[in-house]
């Protein structure tokens, strides 16, 4: 058989959320399905993911872990894939890895493949350690044994997973964005609290100890007023288990007034294209999705040099590298940027058009048909393989 019409890929997420794998489930299954291919879900929570999936007519199958334990979780994803016959399974995240991996294998599905999406985002209480380190043992396990390959969204996370890859290298195909979509999406109106003249920089994700968020807020104390006399706030968009921290942080900085935590959104990119800065202060990073929004909105970015933010700034081409975790350091090169005024938002600008096209969703879309074509001439005889046409 050739051509993507004659492979079917189900993609295994949990769906729980709207952060930035979400984001990239529901990019690279559309795109997918735009390049002809038979691209499907199976998600384990009734949330945006399933909703956006759905109304863009995505066949999907909603698992409710809510109601299922894990047994009978696995024997619903085995009698789901049954029934689907997919030629791929494609995992996304810990949990989606080892269930998946286990019903695809029960299932004769050909091949199953994962993508890691970023490093763990918090670390468990010190009473769950064991468990914690019997499912780290398992997903390594099935990586190695069960799954045909691992996909990291960045060089630099490929090498820190290359130890459960089964001493297969891991490929690498980076996050991609849908620069149309993002910029139809931030012309939208979005009232904001703080002063009109503010000059404003922004913290995007989960309130999660990775993403380091009172390193943000202690950056926007550090500066009270920008260059120019504007003063400076700082504006939260997410949610997660640090909200009442960051909130707790902000009031003993002194900065409550000008520290906006506003929550989950899912207008996330038209509060980006009102903000003079993007910060990034996480101790980890695979890819983040809203450091590609806001690169093709032309808004500066401002972020920790770690993970793969040095590769997608360009080494400090397209945005600020700050290599010291120190709030210090974050504070100072907010304050450098503010000073440049519009020179900082021009070159932003002018680097939009290339993250439009390097990040392209058609593209993330090609990259994975190659490693879905290789994985099935590999696991089937000559005679039968099955070529995935590039979008």
């Amino acid at each position: 058989m050739t051509g993507n019409a004659a492979v079917r890929v189900v993609h295994v997420a949990s769906g729980d959320l709207w952060a930035g794998a979400e984001v990239q489930v529901y990019g690279l299954v559309t795109a997918q399905r735009r390049a002809g291919m038979d691209a499907r879900a199976v998600l384990f929570n009734d949330g945006t993911l399933y909703r956006r999936l759905r109304s863009d007519g995505v066949p999907v199958t909603l698992l409710d872990e809510t109601r299922l334990g894990a047994p009978r979780l696995l024997a619903a994803l085995w009698r789901s894939l049954r029934r689907a016959r997919p030629a791929v399974v494609h995992t996304h995240r810990r949990k989606e890895h080892v269930l998946g991996a286990l019903a695809a294998r029960a299932a004769g599905v050909p091949v199953s493949l994962r993508t890691v999406h970023g490093a763990d985002e918090s670390a468990p209480p010190a009473a769950w350690q064991f468990h914690r380190r019997i499912a780290a043992g398992l997903d390594a396990w099935c990586g190695r044994r069960l799954q045909k390959a691992t996909v990291a969204v960045s060089g630099e996370l490929a090498g820190r997973v290359a130890a459960h890859s089964g001493g297969r290298p891991p490929r690498v195909v980076e996050n991609g964005i849908d620069a149309a979509a993002v910029r139809a999406a931030a012309a939208a109106p979005v009232a904001l609290p703080g002063p009109a003249d503010a000059f404003r920089v922004a913290l995007v994700g989960r309130l999660v100890p990775v993403k380091a968020p009172e390193r943000f807020v202690a950056a926007v104390a550090a500066l009270p007023v920008a260059a120019a006399g504007q003063p400076v706030h700082g504006y939260v968009i997410g949610d997660g288990p640090l909200t009442a921290a960051v909130t707790d942080v902000a009031a003993r900085a002194g900065v409550a007034d000008r520290l906006h935590v506003m929550g989950f959104r899912d207008d996330v990119p038209a509060c980006l294209r009102r903000m003079d800065a993007l910060m990034v202060t996480s101790e980890h990073e695979g890819m983040p999705t809203n450091v590609l929004e806001a690169l093709v909105l032309g808004v500066p970015v401002i972020a920790h040099a770690v993970g793969g933010l040095p590769a997608v700034l360009g080494e400090g081409r397209y945005g600020v590298l700050v290599r010291d975790p120190d709030p210090a350091a974050f504070a100072a090169a907010l304050s450098t940027l503010a000073a440049e005024g519009g020179a900082a938002r021009r070159r932003a600008v002018a680097a939009s058009g290339r993250a439009a096209v390097r990040y392209d969703f058609a593209r993330v879309a090609a990259g994975y048909a190659r490693i879905y074509s290789e994985l099935l001439r590999e696991a089937q005889p000559a005679s039968a393989a099955t070529e995935v046409r590039e979008p």
